[in-house]
């Protein structure tokens, strides 16, 4: 199992339902943890800085900067965070067009991390405004006209 793994899925996939909090892992928060982790990896940027690692590593950044494997470890693994609950964040609004609130509590993150991360999704125009209810702004994800 690649040790990278295990920043992104805690004890590298091996938790249990009952650790996860699921009653039912194929439907529960750890099968989404598990489908937003495989979107991660195949997503581009954890697998640009997967492949600048000999360089920022041994041969150095464009100033000639180099960085510890520690360091880059932990560069990865905040990456991997990120990126995870970024997905999560987006998993959710695909479901459906959702304010801050509804969405931290069906991720489980803070409702401000989680506006952070609207915001970014959106400056990457993958989210925008649906409207508003009961006062809360709604989100959701571009529409790109294309159905799959």
């Amino acid at each position: 199992m690649n040790p990278n793994c295990n920043a992104i899925v805690p004890n590298g996939g091996r938790a249990t339902a009952e650790a996860r909090g699921d009653s039912n892992p194929a439907t529960g928060p750890g099968q989404k943890r598990l489908e937003a982790a495989e979107r991660v990896l195949r997503g581009e940027r954890l697998r640009w800085l997967l492949g600048k690692k000999k360089e920022l590593v041994q041969t150095g950044n464009v100033f000639g900067k180099t960085m510890t494997d520690v360091r880059y470890e932990r560069m990865l693994s905040e990456v991997s965070h990120t990126e995870l609950e970024r997905e999560l964040v987006l998993m959710e609004l695909e479901t459906g067009p959702k304010g801050v609130p509804e969405v931290a509590a069906a991720t489980g993150l803070a409702g401000p991390v989680v506006f952070r991360h609207i915001v970014m999704l959106m400056k990457a125009r993958r989210v925008e405004s649906k409207g508003e209810r009961d006062g809360i702004e709604l989100w959701g994800p571009v529409e790109t006209g294309a159905k799959k």
